[in-house]
């Protein structure tokens, strides 16, 4: 029973976040859903074997970072992603006027829109930085990496950002 209960508290915890981290990963709405399920199904399968509960996030951004680049490889599908907007990310804050709530959801689109055109390793840093929140060493652990180069490419992630971003203000 308690199995049940610890899975359904991570489950309702960490499903959003894993959602919007795998749809902008992937660009795909059906695609990321099927990986989310699919790294739940085998969080339920594996759950037993993991002792600190503070390692359950990274366990499911482990497990879906290795389905969404499986995914990836088995469809071929690196070159002909479409863009995704993540309609959870562009709620307006509650006691905004309409106007300032349009701007917001203008600025978060293009946000997003420029994110999108980043390389999938650039991409991956950024989004689990900036919209997991999880810190530098977190996120080498997570993709087998060290962390200067985590925030190496957070970096230069960051710099085509400003770059891109730049001109479409400027247009």
């Amino acid at each position: 029973m308690d199995e049940i209960i610890d899975f359904t508290l991570s489950y309702n915890r960490y499903k959003k976040k894993l959602y919007n981290f795998t749809l902008r990963m992937t660009g795909d709405r059906m695609m990321a859903e099927d990986i989310v399920q699919t790294v739940f199904l085998r969080f339920w399968k594996h759950m037993h074997e993991i002792r600190n509960s503070s390692a359950v996030i990274f366990w499911l951004y482990k497990a879906a970072r290795n389905e969404i680049y499986s995914q990836f490889r088995n469809r071929k599908r690196y070159n002909e992603r479409t863009e995704a907007t993540d309609i959870g990310e562009l709620q307006i804050p509650g006691g905004t006027d309409g106007e300032t709530g349009f701007i917001l959801n203008e600025t978060r689109e293009m946000v997003l829109d420029a994110i999108a055109t980043l390389p999938d390793e650039q991409k991956e840093v950024v989004l689990l930085k900036e919209y997991s929140g999880l810190s530098y060493d977190e996120i080498a652990s997570i993709c087998g990496i060290e962390t200067a180069l985590v925030k190496s490419r957070l970096y230069s992630a960051r710099q085509k950002l400003i770059k891109i971003l730049s001109k479409k203000i400027n247009e």
